[in-house]
This record gives C-alpha cells, structure tokens and sequence, in this order.
C-alpha cells in the first residue's frame, strides 16, 4: 500500500478480517479499510455493483470468487497467494462482459536482482 501511494494512487481500499489493524493499514497509504462482511455478499452472483478498479488478492479462494465479479469494466486482479484455497467459484461473465483481467505475480521465483530495483 505505501508503495502505491508514493506512486500518487489516492483512492486505495483495503481489506482485512482484523479490525484491531485499520490504524496500521491507514499509516501504510489505505483510505478505506472494509472487512469482509463489507464485500462479500450472501449470495454469490455473476456480476455485482462495479467497486474496484483493480484488486492485488494475496488470499485467493473465496475472497476471488466475491471480489472478481465487483471489478469495474477493463478493470484487473492480481493474484499471488493461495491462503484461501487454490479454487475459485465464479463464471466467465465478469471477464466477458466486463473485460476484467487476471494477472498472475510469481513471487516466489522473481530474481532477487529484480526484487531489489522495485524497493528503490
């Protein structure tokens, strides 16, 4: 988060299941801290009211499956964690329709000498 708010994004939105962290997640560049009651519905459906823009999902699982179908038109996801299981439910509807995008990050074998030149 603090990396892209030194970036100039203002409009960041995290999500986290501990709400004894909003204050630390507000000093690393978070506008908005919401939980996942706040985004995870009910009832899953193909496509939800358009809130983000883009999403880096370190969790995976569920928390894709609800977040996927919630990504505005040309919008992405980037996925790099698996905490929350390896599958997804969802449809093709948000990718079809919508254009969304998902992107995958190895950040596991990334090359160190690259991983040190993103940290400047």
């Amino acid at each position: 988060m603090r990396l892209l708010s030194q970036s100039g994004y203002t409009k960041i939105t995290t999500l986290s299941r501990k709400k004894q962290e909003k204050e630390l997640l507000l000093s690393l560049g978070a506008k908005e801290v919401l939980y996942p009651e706040d985004v995870i519905p009910e009832k899953l459906k193909p496509l939800g009211k358009q809130r983000f823009h883009y999403v880096l999902d370190t969790v995976g699982g569920n928390v894709a499956s609800t977040l996927i179908p919630q990504i505005f038109y040309g919008g992405s996801i980037s996925m790099r964690g698996n905490a929350g299981g390896i599958k997804m439910e969802t449809t093709v509807l948000p990718f079809i329709l919508r254009g969304v995008n998902i992107l995958g990050i190895d950040s596991v074998n990334y090359p160190i000498q690259k991983r040190s030149r993103m940290r400047k």
